[in-house]
């Protein structure tokens, strides 16, 4: 009994080490940086769909019952090329109008300079999140990542691309970007906040420490974002990796009951079509 119990924060302590430490492995066999990050992304994201096999947190949650993982993995792979073309064009941009500061604190030690560029980044994130929640426009887009009454690993990028995927890509990532941080900076955070998406969205009994979701968002914690309850309407634990904001301007919610959450939107209007996901809110 104490072994299955100990199981889900052995797993935790696992996939952490397992993400940062596969990484530094390839890195110091001099793999490039861009096929180690590749790599050991899709490594991650295989180990925890088996997980989700395994040790499912809710087994109706389960991806391979899920009618729309079809979807989500298109949208995955259609967002993810779209946005990679819109971050090269960014970075044509700034390099065009060549636009630089030099205000970024490169003196202070590197664990630091991470945690500043989240810090960063998060407050852009949870501005634009917010917004999603709050103006009806913007709404409308944001509606098909939570159109969805399961969670699970593939959920984690199901997003319409027009006003979720390509502006959450200019308004946080390229603020950050023209503070003009070490390039290693920029590679762990966006590594990170890619780990932070799948472990956030997953189906795992994943029983986090207590000083994580002190600091971090868990799944439970996101869970609680995804409630179809009337009151979620406007929403509250916006951010993506940090509570720091949500604390903040006091739209932090513990969960409560996780095993019995309902999660999606009352009277659901985006269609199961994947077309429609993507093109609906021009129709309404």
């Amino acid at each position: 009994m104490l072994r299955n119990k100990m199981l889900p924060k052995f797993l935790v302590y696992f996939l952490v080490l397992y993400a940062y430490g596969s990484l530094y492995i390839l890195v110091q066999l001099n793999f490039p940086v861009e096929k180690a990050l590749f790599l050991c992304s899709i490594s991650f994201l295989f180990i925890c769909l088996l997980l989700e096999i395994l040790f499912p947190f809710r087994k109706d949650w389960l991806f391979y019952k899920d009618k729309q993982s079809w979807n989500d993995i298109f949208l995955y792979l259609f967002n993810t090329l779209v946005i990679v073309k819109a971050n090269s064009l960014l970075q044509l941009i700034k390099m065009k109008l060549n636009i630089h500061f030099s205000i970024w604190p490169a003196e202070i030690p590197f664990i630091f300079q991470v945690l500043l560029a989240f810090l960063v980044f998060d407050f852009f994130y949870y501005l634009f999140h917010r917004l999603s929640h709050t103006l009806y426009f913007l709404w409308m887009f944001h509606a098909v990542h939570h159109s969805s009454n399961t969670m699970h690993l593939l959920k984690s990028n199901r997003s319409n691309l027009f006003f979720d995927a390509v502006p959450y890509l200019f308004l946080t990532i390229f603020p950050l970007a023209f503070l003009s941080p070490p390039k290693e900076v920029v590679v762990i955070m966006g590594y990170t906040l890619g780990i932070f998406s799948f472990l956030t969205h997953c189906n795992i009994k994943l029983d986090f420490p207590v000083w994580w979701e002190y600091f971090f968002v868990s799944p439970k914690i996101h869970y609680m974002h995804h409630l179809k309850t009337p009151e979620n309407l406007i929403g509250y634990n916006f951010s993506t990796v940090t509570l720091f904001w949500d604390k903040l301007f006091g739209t932090y919610r513990h969960y409560h009951q996780p095993e019995n959450m309902e999660v999606g939107i009352e009277k659901n209007p985006v269609h199961a079509s994947v077309f429609w996901q993507i093109f609906y809110p021009f129709k309404r």
